[in-house]
């Protein structure tokens, strides 16, 4: 983890038990009751939601469930990275906390990025998720789902095919979810924190390039779904672009930027419908 002792130590609130973190930091910093930067976590999250309106729940003991309320100081329209770098606090914290591995940097039973920022091992097993929504004052609301122990299961307790914890990849009990959980926040503060001093300019920062190092989905087939109104994306992930966005290479060989939707992993000599 690079040090970057500027960055601000978000206040931690502890929810024994909650629907949603996202929704908790959400009406603190409404009703001012606190300010950014902010981080709300539980290991007992009854109502809690991914992309596209997808449920997460966290049964009690078995995951964390955390929301970091953040205020960036860069426009809009030079946020992209912010939901990328994250990714990369999420990787830092989990490392730091088990001796993982980052992917890119060499030895087993490594953690790597799937474009833009869940979190998968080195099988394609996904460990935590990440949701990034801003509220109208143009705070960030980060949510983070992270797999600590037992069995991964769905809203109505089947086991989510696909899924890994901590605890299965380290074969132990993974640190504290209170513990974990002040560490991720002061890792995800601190990337953002470094974009934040860089314009938001992930190249400037260096933050860019130890992204690309750490993203599993570079140079796999893949397909996005989820792009709105328009058709699947299907191709090669030939790269990360300057602003974030994946780029994918077709059987033509033209290159077309994504910047939203779900990917899928393809499997080797599999048909294009056929993707974890």
């Amino acid at each position: 983890m690079s040090e970057n002792r500027s960055a601000p130590v978000p206040t931690l609130l502890w929810r024994e038990r909650t629907g949603s973190t996202q929704d908790d930091a959400r009406e603190l910093l409404a009703t001012g009751a606190a300010r950014a930067p902010l981080a709300v976590a539980t290991d007992d999250q009854r109502g809690g939601r991914g992309r596209l309106g997808r449920a997460w729940t966290t049964p009690p003991g078995a995951g964390l469930a955390l929301t970091v309320a953040w205020k960036p100081t860069t426009p809009i329209e030079r946020r992209t990275w912010y939901p990328l770098v994250t990714g990369l606090g999420v990787i830092d914290a989990l490392a730091a906390s088990t001796g993982l591995t980052p992917h890119g940097r060499g030895g087993e039973g490594g953690i790597g990025l799937k474009w833009p920022n869940d979190v998968h091992d080195s099988r394609g097993r996904k460990l935590a998720g990440i949701l990034v929504e801003a509220d109208p004052a143009g705070r960030l609301l980060i949510g983070i789902g992270i797999n600590r122990a037992g069995e991964v299961r769905d809203a109505d307790g089947r086991p989510v095919e696909g899924a890994v914890t901590l605890e299965q990849l380290i074969g132990r009990p993974p640190q504290g979810a209170r513990e974990l959980a002040r560490r991720v926040a002061d890792a995800v503060a601190e990337q953002l924190s470094l974009l934040d001093a860089a314009g938001g300019d992930a190249l400037v920062s260096g933050q860019a390039d130890r992204y690309r190092e750490t993203c599993v989905t570079t140079g796999l087939a893949v397909r996005v779904t989820g792009i709105g109104d328009r058709e699947d994306v299907v191709g090669r992930a030939a790269g990360i672009d300057a602003a974030g966005r994946l780029l994918i290479e077709d059987s033509s060989g033209s290159t077309r930027a994504v910047d939203v939707g779900d990917v899928h992993h393809v499997r080797p000599a599999a048909s294009p419908r056929d993707a974890v």
